[in-house]
């Protein structure tokens, strides 16, 4: 699946407390693959037009850093993390956000999802307060 399929999938799955933004590559390692115009020329000459990775291995990456010069890196060597962004939508309890998210754990794994971002809502996950503790508590969450 995509990452446009699994945002979709995701987004069916995983509700309240949370909302699903999207799925996306992200902390590419060492930087995403670049693609220039010799791999279009090349799918063009020699795979019916095809982008595929015959071409991105024969080609090689475009990065160009001016002072090293071309990345040389192959295809396979340029890796990335395959993370799931979500927002907490209400003040919620640790063990609710728990509960959500491993009941998605074994499908993520399956979609080789690496991880999960959260992004900043202004609602908060707390931990559950001890009874005779001063720590402020979210919402009256206990």
């Amino acid at each position: 699946m995509n990452n446009d399929e699994l945002t979709t999938k995701y987004k069916a799955l995983l509700g309240d407390p949370f909302e699903v933004l999207k799925v996306e590559h992200c902390n590419h390692k060492p930087h995403p693959f670049m693609i220039g115009s010799a791999h279009v020329a090349h799918a063009a000459d020699h795979h019916g037009g095809m982008l595929g990775e015959a071409t991105l291995s024969a080609i090689g990456c475009y990065w160009k850093d001016y002072t090293y010069g071309r990345c040389g890196l192959s295809y396979h060597q340029h890796t990335s993390d395959r993370v799931l962004f979500v927002k907490v939508i209400r003040n919620c309890a640790n063990k609710d956000a728990a509960d959500a998210l491993f009941a998605i754990k074994e499908m993520m794994v399956t979609d080789r999802i690496d991880g999960v971002a959260f992004v900043e809502s202004g609602f908060r996950i707390a931990p559950p307060v001890q009874e005779g503790s001063e720590d402020p508590t979210i919402d009256g969450l206990h």
